[in-house]
């Protein structure tokens, strides 16, 4: 969905306010809140990405790799080598950093932690080059909001979900600060349980991952149910 329709289906989920009552800024932003939040709760957005790491390598800054300039560590899924489809184990960046002092080993990595924000490290160190294919998070499109060309913005939210998220999620920010409006409370309510069930309809099927997504936020008292849709499950 573009973006200046997705300004329109939020200004249509308020009811009882004038199209003048939210700037397209509020609006914007209202709608950066609800799909950042969906897309880290959900794993909606996903890539697939392969890099090489060099002969000796520990340390790799993944932000330097083709396709990834914008990663942060928050994204990451999972990783494997592409001749091994065993998944690199994520463990805490000490230990590995302990046990490369006291073993100094290279060899085939199967441990990966993360030293920063953009940088992995792999253990052992690799013996040859590789190449590391790894899945992550994308995070939204990015924008300024407010911006005069909306129709140039393309929301990564897949389009069978995209309007609800607007309609619970976007609703709620625009009036979630509004003391005492009718429609407050049920809106953030329905927009948890969508996530809930987006959630379970993205990790179908694989094992481990809907505990790997960051951040839970479920609120699930006095909700009323979501709007049901035929949606069709990832191939």
């Amino acid at each position: 969905m573009k973006l200046n329709e997705a300004r329109s289906v939020v200004e249509d989920s308020v009811l009882h306010v004038g199209s003048d009552t939210y700037s397209p800024e509020k609006r914007d932003r209202a709608i950066k809140y609800a799909c950042k939040r969906f897309i880290r709760e959900t794993n909606c957005s996903v890539q697939l990405a392969d890099f090489p790491i060099s002969s000796g390598d520990t340390l790799v800054d993944i932000s330097n790799k083709p396709g990834l300039s914008d990663f942060i560590r928050d994204q990451f899924l999972w990783a494997h080598l592409s001749t091994d489809q065993e998944e690199l184990r994520l463990v805490p960046y000490r230990s590995l950093i302990r046990r490369q002092n006291n073993q100094g080993t290279t060899g085939t990595p199967t441990h990966i932690s993360w030293a920063d924000e953009k940088q992995a490290y792999f253990y052992p160190g690799a013996n040859k080059a590789y190449t590391v294919r790894m899945e992550r998070r994308r995070p939204l499109v990015t924008w300024e909001s407010g911006t005069d060309n909306p129709g140039a913005v393309t929301l990564n939210i897949p389009e069978e979900w995209i309007e609800d998220v607007l309609w619970t999620g976007a609703k709620f920010a625009l009036i979630g600060g509004a003391p005492g409006h009718p429609d407050s409370n049920v809106a953030g309510q329905r927009f948890d349980l969508l996530i809930a069930e987006a959630k379970a309809h993205f990790t179908a099927g694989d094992a481990g991952m809907a505990d790997r997504i960051s951040n839970p936020t479920l609120r699930l008292t006095s909700a009323e149910p979501t709007r049901k849709t035929s949606r069709r499950r990832r191939g």
